[in-house]
């Protein structure tokens, strides 16, 4: 168990190591074979009992609460970097997001889908990490 420190400000832990390399372009094999193990993987993931998992707060950053929660954090994000995007575009998808609701059952999902999250092996994906 790690703790806050220089260039890394959040708790974090390794509960055991799993091999792999951080998923880039150049390390998959087969893009759309990629694709669809990741799908299954987010898919099989939903299908997981929620039951006594932990609700949103500020322990999970969060995650499956409603996107309020980060609205002047992307906002500023949009201002910034409004000479390198289409920021009006960008406004307009995350206004899009913040008016949606989820309106079934509590599922699992992954949060933080990303590169640095995904493992490949032999080109293909091996694990997905950080949820």
């Amino acid at each position: 168990m790690g703790e806050p420190a220089e260039g890394y400000p959040w708790h974090w832990s390794i509960y055991r190591w799993i091999e792999g390399e951080t998923a880039k372009s150049g390390r998959i094999a087969d893009l759309n074979i990629f694709a669809v193990s990741l799908a299954d993987f987010l898919v099989a993931l939903r299908g997981i009992d929620p039951t006594d998992g932990p609700a949103p707060g500020q322990h999970n950053f969060h995650r499956g609460g409603p996107l309020t929660v980060y609205d002047g954090e992307a906002r500023q994000a949009i201002a910034a970097l409004e000479r390198r995007i289409d920021a009006q575009a960008a406004t307009t998808v995350w206004e899009a997001a913040l008016a949606a609701t989820w309106s079934g059952s509590p599922v699992w999902f992954h949060g933080d889908v990303a590169s640095g999250n995904l493992l490949v092996e032999d080109g293909r994906l091996s694990a997905v990490i950080d949820f």
